[in-house]
């Protein structure tokens, strides 16, 4: 399979790009590949881009239509694959899956009761709460259940008896009965663990969260209870959101399998991976720079033209009025290239930094002294190189298992694919210009 790499354009032709893609936008159902019985819509695109741009946000450039196509079929091999050996039917799959359901369940079921609630301006979001309560209750009331009270209050979780808290842990006492199973003791107490871990003992105010902890863990197995009875759980918005999930977490695992491998790489393997990467294991040359601040842009312009023109720094600071005496500019110890916008590599004694400001006024530069990098020894960088040598096996193996299942797959991109990536990045670049 052959994919084009058109050059990129530049961000004002996104924008351009972006003023005719809206126009002609297709619908989100549009197929972009076909990737063996499966197939990549614009939805999936779109999903894909939020994710892209959201990691890369603040970047000046797009990535390629061509790439982004390539990456779609990459993850859908990849998922194709977690389907075929089953991996969806794992617990660690299906208990995400299934809790995030019942969740934005409820959350649909309190919407819709909180959309009954009346319009109180002064206080809204106690008027929701108020009319999600009174929901609740009636519940209870609909279906007779009734809270043991006295048992509940009788859990002491501030006692630091080892008796106790075993009990605590161990109990089938039943707080509540609801149609979808009994609230015993022991439920509770696993459930508040994963809020408070290290548990209530000693603390004074145990009983209060205890008290509260209850009340939301009784109101959404009851609530969860009913949007299942109401048939929430199947509405399409639910279960589109379930198999997005359920990709994403398939996705996850299996590449995450293929990082999960022992790797004991030969001395000579890793002496020789050292000598190849030497370079990105030597820290960046420091140096050192001579510098002025002065009170405004203009002064500074022209104090770096005269610098270029090759007056020397101390000679023309004296005879430059705008130039701050009463305050400091840059340090004179050793500094990192960064720290004054320079790459690695690219500063050089005598070299004159534009202006830039800082609080205070704007600074100009010149780079005095350019420190000599020293390479880092193999004995010190070790444990560095070998996360870096995993890394790079655990990429080859994502490759190679890409590529054996793009060989036993028939993909097929639709005519135009690229076109409506590209109108597609032009209309999320504009968006995101104007946030």
């Amino acid at each position: 399979m052959k994919f084009t790499r058109p050059r990129t354009p530049s961000l004002l032709a996104w924008a351009l790009l972006a003023a005719t893609a809206a126009a002609a936008a297709p619908p989100v159902d549009a197929p972009l590949v076909f990737v063996g019985r499966d197939t990549i819509t614009v939805a999936d695109l779109d999903m894909e881009l939020y994710v892209t741009l959201q990691m890369n946000k603040g970047q000046q450039q797009m990535p390629e239509p061509s790439a982004v196509l390539r990456r779609l079929i990459q993850n859908e091999l990849i998922i194709q694959e977690g389907y075929r050996t089953g991996l969806h039917r794992k617990d660690m799959i299906t208990a995400q899956v299934r809790e995030t359901v019942r969740s934005r369940s409820i959350v649909a079921l309190l919407d819709s009761i909180a959309a009954t609630a009346p319009l109180v301006i002064a206080d809204p979001a106690r008027a929701r709460e108020e009319v999600i309560e009174a929901y609740v209750e009636s519940l209870k009331r609909k279906y007779g259940i009734k809270v043991d009270t006295a048992l509940l209050a009788s859990l002491d979780y501030a006692s630091t008896d080892p008796a106790v808290q075993k009990q605590l842990n161990e109990s089938d006492a039943v707080l509540a009965k609801l149609p979808s199973g009994a609230l015993r003791v022991g439920a509770l107490t696993r459930n508040m663990r994963f809020e408070h871990f290290h548990g209530l003992a000693n603390k004074p105010d145990a009983a209060q969260i205890r008290d509260d902890f209850f009340k939301k863990w009784f109101s959404e197995a009851l609530l969860g209870y009913e949007s299942a009875r109401l048939g929430i759980p199947e509405r399409r918005m639910i279960k589109r959101l379930a198999a997005q999930q359920e990709r994403d977490l398939l996705l996850e695992e299996m590449v995450n399998s293929l990082g999960r491998f022992r790797y004991a790489p030969t001395e000579a393997e890793i002496a020789a991976f050292y000598r190849e990467n030497i370079a990105h294991l030597t820290p960046p040359a420091r140096l050192k720079v001579q510098s002025v601040l002065l009170e405004k842009q203009s002064a500074a312009e022209t104090f770096k033209q005269r610098l270029d023109q090759g007056a020397e720094m101390t000679w023309l600071a004296k005879r430059t009025s705008e130039v701050r005496q009463d305050a400091a500019a840059l340090p004179t110890t050793w500094l990192q290239p960064s720290m004054i916008g320079l790459k690695p590599g690219e500063a050089r004694p005598g070299q004159v930094l534009d202006p830039y400001e800082v609080p205070g006024g704007w600074v100009v530069a010149v780079v005095t002294e350019v420190e000599q990098p020293t390479p880092r020894t193999l004995a010190d960088c070790r444990e560095d190189l070998l996360l870096r040598m995993k890394a790079q096996r655990t990429r080859e193996n994502i490759a190679d298992a890409v590529a054996r299942l793009e060989a036993a797959t028939t993909v097929r991109i639709v005519p135009g694919a690229e076109a409506v990536v590209r109108g597609r990045l032009a209309q999320a670049s504009a968006k995101e210009s104007h946030e």
